[in-house]
C-alpha cells in the first residue's frame, strides 16, 4: 500500500512538472511573437500587446458574439476610436477587448484571489483581515477594468511619441517645400539617398 502511494506521488509529479514546463514553453512562444503593422505609407512597423492580453486572447471568441448585440454598437464605435488613436487596429478588435474585460476576472480573479487569502493568513497584522474582501473585490473591478486601462495607456503613449516626431516631421516638410520636393520623393529619396536630403 505505501508503494503504490510513493507511485501516486510521483506519477503526480510527473505530471504536474510536464505541465508546467508545457505552460512555461507557450509562454515564452507568446512572448516571442511578434507582430507587424502596415502604416498608411506602406511601412511595417512591430506593434506589441501586453503578454497577459496575449495570453489571454484566444479565449476572447467564447465572448464575442454576445458583444455583437446591437446595446453594445455605441460601446464598440467608441473602443473602435480608441484601437485606432493607439495604432493596434490590426491587433485586436474591439470585440475582443469587450470580451477581455469579463475574461480577466473570470481567470486571473481565482488568482488574485488566492493571493490575497495567502497574504492575510501569512501576515501577524490584524487589520488586514479586515480589509480582505474589499481587497478582493478592487482586485477584480481593476482586472474588469485593467482592457480599458491599457487602451487609455496605449492612446497616450502614442499621442505622446506623435507630440514628440511632430517637430521633425514639420521641418521635414518645411524643407521639402522649399526645395519643391513632393513627400513622396523625399520618403523615396531619403530611403535611397540618406545624403541627398543634406544637399
Amino acid at each position: 500500500m505505501d508503494g503504490l502511494n510513493t507511485n501516486w506521488i510521483v506519477t503526480l509529479s510527473v505530471l504536474w512538472g510536464a505541465f508546467a514546463a508545457g505552460l512555461a514553453w507557450h509562454i515564452s512562444a507568446i512572448a516571442r511573437q511578434i507582430t507587424y503593422v502596415t502604416l498608411a505609407d506602406g511601412r511595417k512597423q512591430a506593434r506589441f500587446l501586453p503578454l497577459i492580453i496575449r495570453l489571454l486572447l484566444p479565449l476572447a471568441p467564447n465572448f464575442n458574439r454576445f458583444f455583437r448585440k446591437p446595446a453594445f454598437a455605441g460601446t464598440r464605435a467608441q473602443i473602435k476610436r480608441r484601437i485606432a488613436s493607439a495604432g493596434v487596429e490590426g491587433l485586436i478588435t474591439d470585440e475582443e477587448v469587450l470580451s477581455l474585460r469579463i475574461i480577466f476576472p473570470l481567470v486571473l480573479g481565482p488568482l488574485l484571489i488566492i493571493l490575497v487569502r495567502v497574504a492575510v493568513s501569512a501576515g501577524r497584522m490584524r487589520f488586514l483581515q479586515n480589509v480582505e474582501v474589499p481587497l478582493d473585490v478592487l482586485g477584480l473591478l481593476w482586472l474588469y477594468m485593467y482592457p480599458l486601462i491599457w487602451l487609455r495607456m496605449a492612446v497616450e503613449s502614442r499621442h505622446g511619441s506623435i507630440r514628440r516626431a511632430l517637430p521633425f516631421m514639420l521641418d521635414l516638410l518645411t524643407l521639402s517645400v522649399e526645395a519643391g520636393i513632393t513627400m513622396g520623393k523625399l520618403q523615396s529619396q531619403s530611403t535611397s539617398n540618406p545624403c541627398s536630403i543634406a544637399q
